[in-house]
């Protein structure tokens, strides 16, 4: 049955026992409810309670916005759960989790640390955060180019010398806004991945370039 905003108001403000809160309903609003809509109501809740994101530096925020370009996801699902996941490499990016958890400890997130396989995924629910972070394929304008830059390349970079080599499958916007901003080049090519055919482009970073943000980047301090 649909539920009105009053009696979810209600759920979501009480202190009591789920069996409690069934009684109450029923008494109050003679509606017989299922513990599963109590938990569900409860659930919302926490889902959109605000991230610690004015006390949090920019420079981090800006740098989870180019990590979760390069390396994370975001969807919807089962129509409320509000889903984030970042995926890394168990062996080679250790030092990239430990900046990732620390800027989402900084910020409040309740988070779960997965490993599977080779892979260790990072996976959280926050509303607030799945509308803070970009959405891939459309324009994004990140508040410092730099931090942004730092965290694309500690996810979809590679350190070459003192330079650095990006390379990016979607994000065509992000890129050229970036590549004007800083005046780097980058080549296009097609590759076949597990997916079909995809797009592939590579773009060099200067040393220039790198040396501006080498304090923000996990991988080009290693």
């Amino acid at each position: 049955m649909k539920v009105n905003p009053e009696i979810k108001d209600f759920i979501k403000n009480s202190e009591l026992s789920y069996r409690k809160i069934l009684t109450d309903i029923d008494n109050k609003f003679r509606v017989k409810l299922s513990k599963s809509t109590i938990s569900y109501y409860k659930r919302s809740k926490n889902r959109l309670v605000n991230l610690h994101l004015d006390e949090t530096d920019q420079k981090d925020i800006d740098w989870l916005n180019g990590f979760f370009t390069a390396d994370g996801c975001k969807f919807i699902e089962r129509k409320y759960s509000y889903v984030i996941k970042f995926a890394l490499d168990s062996k080679s990016d250790k030092d990239i989790l430990e900046k990732l958890v620390r800027i989402l400890n900084q910020l409040g997130c309740k988070f779960l640390v997965i490993s599977q396989g080779n892979m260790i995924i990072v996976r959280l629910f926050s509303k607030v955060l799945f509308e803070v972070l970009p959405t891939k394929n459309k324009q994004f304008i990140p508040k410092d180019a730099h931090p942004f830059l730092a965290g694309l390349i500690d996810g979809d970079g590679c350190k070459k010398g003192n330079s650095a080599i990006l390379v990016q499958y979607k994000n065509i916007a992000i890129m050229k806004y970036l590549s004007k901003h800083f005046g780097f080049k980058g080549n296009t090519s097609r590759v076949k991945t597990p997916y079909g055919d995809s797009v592939r482009r590579q773009y060099y970073i200067p040393k220039a370039v790198c040396d501006s943000i080498r304090h923000l980047s996990v991988k080009l301090n290693r």
